[in-house]
This record gives structure tokens, sequence and C-alpha cells, in this order.
């Protein structure tokens, strides 16, 4: 193949009647591709999801290029390079299948047509479609005429897959497409992965699970959002309600812990510790109760309530001679280092030990793999890597040693020979684990987020090639007059990866107190009994570091044995990419108000947050639901589910939604403006710190506010207008967006100009049923 070839006048024509503009820039000849000049295939063209990706691309597999970025596209030699900008395609609004559809009313619900349309993404600012998405697609459309081979490049997860499929499938593209999966965007990691390309229908489950997820979420936002904004403005709000899967739940979680507080009595109850002596020497031990302990002198944990017991504990033990009863001395236990990170174990170490936001942390994860090319891609949620990525163990310390220069702080006992557990192939999923790379890069040069991020996942790195934690436990258990007194003593013999973690807690949250070596029947005096008069205190209040986590372990906030079980085996509410940015999003828009609680920020739901919670139903609020489908969308991903099974789950929820709105049950459970839940207020105390207080009684406030908050919410999205029988100009939900339309900030409850609202006449019921389920979303049968 000739290293200096013409693009063909064909393609050139082409473009230049696509486009009506000269192309002429495309002619000519180009330099010679040296060592690339065997990996650039003829007539190929790259579509990658975004234009950086696009420069890296060219950078790594296309040297030397030419053209100019503001014209979509580059070439080299007879490659060319394109891209797109996220979606430039997505669902059509309601309005467009049906034009009574613009005029929101409950007669048509369910809105669920057979097969769900595209076109050009709409300007989020103007409502229209976007010019700069037209222009880019009609571009690519040219590009895809004269292809006869493309290179799919979109991020290496769901929604990447499908921003550059519904690309051909738009303009029906019938040549050979290859997938470029790049979990590093490196030079070298573009250029491995140029060599491992697999043919694009080897992702087609995944392709299924994005169309699914996005099909349920159009379907869902749709009908949700404008059932409930009829019903929520028929009882005297104003603005849109809106409805979707995921931000729903989360609310959902937060509005539940808030339940939990107010409903807590807290109750005084005693803890018991003694101060013990032996001939070998002394420990403290805490007291245990009885095996048979059970109210109402103890409470279901196990809590001494009674004070008269405790003092009885008290008077019968101290000063008493007693027997140790049990002395269990282990030597040499292991703990392997943590494994490596996936994006929300980032962002919880992140926040813990830095104060960074979820979205803050993922941004700079995101910087450092598409900006600085410092870390591997972070949208996952594997912790582990693979074989092959421990095996460049040397070259990744040198680097990373070289970037941090002077402020290199991790040692030099790292041994590249040595494998953790986190290098097992046989563990990996769709993406592997956030990994440091071998690009250079002066550390004290990032951005302070950036750099704070880039340190913690070099050191979670380093430490997989240090020993394990070694220490000696022992465990002593000593009976004074039938009462046992417990503890537990660690001493480190080799700090192995701890060494790298300082000032880290002790992991196993026992005092590293050195206890004597005592024996089984040893005897020992009990010099002091203390008693201590405890409080117990409610479920903490969420951080967004906490809700994250929540969100990953969501089985917790469920009861159902069965769906507890597969949620525990999930990976949770949403994924690594949508996790922490959905949570962003609530706060800006106002469903949570991030308050100081001592030296923590806390989210309190706002009214806005309580009345929604009582306005929707279950299937919505309850975090199983989500979870689930999110499992069951992992499940098409993987060929496990049928993407037809999985839509006959969505559409047979969806009508059991649209049968809530209709029935009246909805409208019985939502409340006036006058009868809002009450804001949720902090109470200082001397101490500087928070202490819950009773709800705060405010006025009703239009929904497009927030009462509570000192001000009221103000809203960055465009208003929609009165939901009223006539004709109207509302904005038809739908679009690409996961939960309707994009002409509003989802959820956002607007403030707009009063107007009657008289119930549509379109037969939809006048008469409120008392409240109940929508029902059972998780079966098939009718």
């Amino acid at each position: 193949m000739s290293s200096s070839i013409d693009l063909k006048p064909a393609r050139i024509d082409t473009l230049r009647f696509c486009m009506r503009e000269p192309c002429d820039r495309t002619r000519g000849h180009y330099r010679n591709l040296g060592e690339n000049a065997e990996m650039i295939p003829s007539d190929t063209l790259v579509i990658a999801e975004k234009f950086s990706l696009a420069m890296d691309i060219a950078n790594a597999i296309a040297k030397p290029f030419r053209g100019n970025p503001k014209d979509g596209y580059l070439t080299a030699d007879s490659m060319v390079i394109s891209w797109a900008a996220g979606h430039l395609i997505g669902l059509v609004d309601a309005d467009i299948y049906d034009p009574q559809h613009k005029r929101w009313s409950i007669g048509p619900l369910p809105i669920s047509p057979d097969t769900l349309r595209k076109d050009v993404v709409r300007d989020k600012k103007t409502a229209q479609p976007s010019k700069s998405a037209a222009r880019q697609l009609k571009l690519l459309g040219c590009l895809l005429k004269s292809a006869k081979t493309v290179i799919h490049a979109g991020d290496p997860d769901r929604e990447g897959q499908l921003i550059v499929d519904e690309i051909l499938e738009r303009f029906q593209f019938r040549g050979e497409v290859k997938r470029l999966w790049l979990n590093a965007q490196t030079m070298s990691g573009i250029r491995d992965a140029y060599r491992k390309m697999e043919p694009n229908h080897s992702r087609a489950n995944l392709l299924a699970a994005a169309k699914a997820r996005e099909e349920l979420d159009w379907l869902v936002g749709v009908n949700g959002t404008r059932g409930y904004t009829v019903l929520w403005q028929e009882k005297g709000h104003e603005g849109m309600l809106q409805v979707g899967r995921l931000k729903s739940a989360i609310v959902g979680i937060v509005e539940m812990r808030e339940a939990e507080i107010e409903a807590f009595v807290r109750t005084a109850y005693f803890t018991i510790s003694g101060k013990i002596s032996s001939s070998k020497g002394g420990f403290s031990a805490g007291w245990r109760p009885p095996v048979d302990a059970a109210p109402p002198r103890f409470d279901l944990d196990g809590r001494l309530l009674d004070r008269a017991y405790a003092n009885s504990v008290r008077s019968r033990t101290e000063g008493t001679k007693g027997t140790i009863t049990v002395a269990d001395t282990k030597k040499g236990e292991r703990k392997p280092p943590p494994l490596l990170f996936s994006l929300s174990e980032l962002q919880k170490v992140a926040g813990a030990a830095f104060g960074l936001s979820p979205g803050e942390t993922l941004e700079a994860a995101q910087n450092l793999y598409n900006k600085y090319k410092l870390t591997t891609y972070p949208r996952v949620d594997c912790q582990y890597a693979p074989v092959e990525m421990w095996k460049e163990a040397t070259q990744v310390f040198t680097a990373v040693r070289e970037n941090f220069g002077a402020g290199w702080s991790l040692g030099d006992q790292a041994d590249a020979s040595r494998r953790s557990r986190a290098f097992d192939d046989s563990r990996l999923e769709e993406h592997f684990a956030i990994l440091p790379t071998t690009t250079r890069a002066r550390v004290a040069d990032l951005p302070g987020p950036e750099r704070l991020v880039y340190g913690e996942i070099v050191r979670r790195y380093m430490a997989q090639f240090h020993e394990d934690y070694m220490y000696d436990s022992t465990s002593l258990e000593a009976s004074f007059a039938d009462e046992r007194f417990v503890t537990r003593g660690i001493v480190p013999v080799s700090l192995g990866w701890r060494s790298l973690y300082p000032t880290t807690a002790d992991d196993e949250n026992e005092a590293s107190q050195g206890l004597p070596p005592l024996l089984l029947g040893d005897a020992v005096h009990m010099d002091e009994v203390a008693i201590d008069d405890k409080v117990t205190s409610p479920p903490p209040r969420f951080t967004r570091t906490t809700l994250l986590e929540a969100m990953k372990n969501v089985h917790q906030f469920v009861t159902d044995p069965g769906i507890k079980k597969v949620l525990k085996e999930n990976k949770g509410l949403g994924t690594a990419a949508t996790q922490g940015p959905t949570i962003d999003e609530l706060v800006d828009a106002h469903f949570f108000d991030e308050t100081k609680d001592g030296r923590t920020k806390v989210l309190l739901p706002t009214p806005k947050a309580r009345a929604y919670t009582r306005a929707l139903p279950p299937d919505l609020i309850r975090p199983d639901f989500t979870a689930w489908l999110e499992d069951k969308l992992g499940d098409v991903a993987q060929g496990k589910l049928s993407k037809a099974d999985f839509d006959t789950y969505g559409r047979r929820f969806v009508q059991r939604l649209v049968t809530g709105i209709k029935d009246g049950s909805v409208a019985a459970a939502m409340p006036t403006p006058q009868e809002l839940p009450p804001a949720v207020v902090l109470k200082r105390t001397r101490g500087g710190g928070t202490k819950s207080a009773s709800p705060r009684k405010t006025r009703a406030k239009p929904s497009g506010s927030s009462a509570g908050q000192g001000q009221a919410a103000k809203s960055t999205a465009i208003a929609p207008p009165k939901v009223v029988t006539a004709p109207s100009t509302v904005p038809a939900a739908g679009s690409g967006s996961p939960t309707a339309t994009p002409r509003a900030n989802p959820f956002a409850l607007s403030k707009t100009p009063k107007a009657p609202s008289p119930r549509p006449a379109d037969g939809a019921s006048s008469a409120p049923a008392a409240s109940k389920r929508v029902g059972n979303p998780f079966s098939l049968k009718k």
C-alpha cells in the first residue's frame, strides 16, 4: 500500500455536493507515515464520540493528518476521522406522532408508539433542532456514502455504543464496522486497541441494552410527566412535575431517611467497662450482656436499658477475682491491599479525604483520562485489572515517580514482581479498574482536584505491589461473678501496603493495644468498673458521598428477600457514569438543600422533594425498582435477557403507572399547596454542632421555589405554560432526555403565570379513589 495517496475524487465530489462548500483542502499528497503506515487501511472512516478523542486517535494512528477541525473532519492518507458531540440523535417528542399530543391531558395516555422514532437532538436553550448537531450529522452522512469501513470509536460503555451506532443506523451504512474499545486514551493505549479491534456486532447486546434504557426512560418520562403535571396543577400548584426512574428513586432514599429521623425516639442506655489486672499485665475490657438478654431490660439490639441492672453488675464484679475463659491468639494474620479503584470507590475516598463531591471527582478523573492521559477510563464499576496490565508495572513505576518528582512520598518498597489479587482476568467486567498510565506530566502543574485524585489513584495502584499488612491478634474473655468482659488487641508485625497510608485509622476498628500473654484459666482481678450513660442516635443524614455509597448498596433499603439478593449481587442504583452527576443535578434543582451539620455538609430534602415523594407512586420512589431495572439492563447487555422481554416489562409498568393516574389514586395522594410538608431545620447547639429540630412550619409557596432555603429556588429551566384543556403551546415531553422533555430542567417545578386549570375534558376520572400501589413491576403477568 502506498503511503502517499490522494483522497479519491468521488469522495471529494460527494463532500462538496453535500456540504455545499469547497473541499479542496482534502486534495494533495501526504508525507510518509513511517511506522504507522501499515496500520492505516484504505477507504476508512473513524467516528469518535467527541472531538478531543478524534484528535487523540489522529495523533496515535494517523499522523501526519490534515484538515481544519471547524470543518468537522480530518484526513490522513485514505483515512478520514470525524466525530459526534455526544448524542447527535434523540427520540422525538410525543407530538411528532400525533399533533394532538401538544395539548397535555390524561385521556390519550398511555402514549406508547410501537416503534419510537429518532431525529436530530434539540438545543436545550431554544428547544429547536440543534443546528450544530444537524450540520455534523449531514457531514457524517456524506462521509459514510464513500466509506467502505467504519471504525466505531464511541466511549467504551453503553451510551458510547449507542451514540455512534445510531448514526450508522440513520444512514443505513452497510459496510464493515470495527469497534475501537479504548480503556486508555494514551497513544500506546489507542494503538493497542487499534490492533485488537473486533467486529462491531460483537457489541450488539450492549447496543440493545442502551436502546432499551433510552426507550423505557422516554415512555416513563412522557406518560408520567404529563399525567402527574396535569394532576399537580389541578391541586393548585404551578409548574411541571417531571417523572423519571433514577432521580425519583434517589429523592425517595433521602426522604425515606428523613422520615426515619423524624420518627426516631431517643432512648437512654448504658455501657459497662472494666479495668482488669493480672500478674502478667493489665488491660481494659467491655461487658457483654447475657445470651438470653431480652426486653424490657434490653432492647432488640442488646443494649442495656436498665440502670439498676448496670449498678448490680458493677457491685457484683468490682474488686473481685476472676478467670480468663477465652484466650485466643492468632499470629501472622494478613490483610491484602484494597482492590483497585472503581469510580464509586474513588468518589467515596476523595469525598472523605478531600471533601470533593462525586461530580467533582468524576470531572477530575475524566480530565486525567481525556486531557492529561495520566489514567485509564474512569467510568467503571470494576475493581480488577487484566494480568497484562500487571506486566507493565515497571514502566508505570518509572512514569509516576518522574511525574511526582521531588513530591514523591510513596517510598521504594514496591515490587513489580508481586501480583495482588486485583490483577485477575477471571474477575474482569466490561471495563477494568482505574489505573495510572505511563504518560509523563508534572503533577505539580495539575489543577488541585486532578492532583489530589491522581495521587490517590497512584497510591492505590502502588499498594498492589507491597506486602500484605501483617499483625497478631488476641481475643480475651474474663469471667467475674458469671459476668463476661471481652477485649481484643492487635499488634502490627509488618505494615506492608499500610505504610502508604500513615494517617489511616485501624481497619479492624479495634484499639491496637498489646494484651498481656494470658492463658486459659489464668487469674485476673477487676480493679474498677465504669458505667457510661449513652443515648441512641438517629440514622445519619446523607452527604453526597454517603448517598453515593447508599446507591451502590441499594439492597440495604429493600425488604423483599428475593429482590434484596439480586440487588446485593448487582452494582446498585444507576451506573458509575450516572450516579455522581445525578446527585449533583438534584442539588442544583433544589430537591436537596446542602447544609452544614457540624463539620459535615448534609443533604436535607426540601419541601419540593417531600411533596414529590408523596405524589409519585411507590414503584418510582422505591430504589429497588430502578436498581432492579439496571440489573435487567445488565442482563440484556450480557445476552441473558432479550430486549423484547425487557420492553415487555417496561410497557406493562407504564400501563400500571397510567392506571394510577386515571383511577384517582394518584390525585388522592397529592398534597395541595397548603398541605405541603414543612422544611427540615437543623437546630444549632452551643457547641457549634447541630441537632434535629421539629420541622419548621412554613407558608405554602409555589412549587417553583423551595421553602425554608432562605430564598426562592432559582430555576434555570424554560418554564412550561400552565396545563389547560384548550390547545396550548405546552412543550411535548420526550426527545432523548432520560426523563422526558429537554425543554425544561429535569424535575424543575418552574414558576409560571397563574391560569385556570379545569379538569381535562378527555374522559379521565374525576372521582379520587383511595391511594394504592401501582402493582408489582417485576411480574410479567397481566
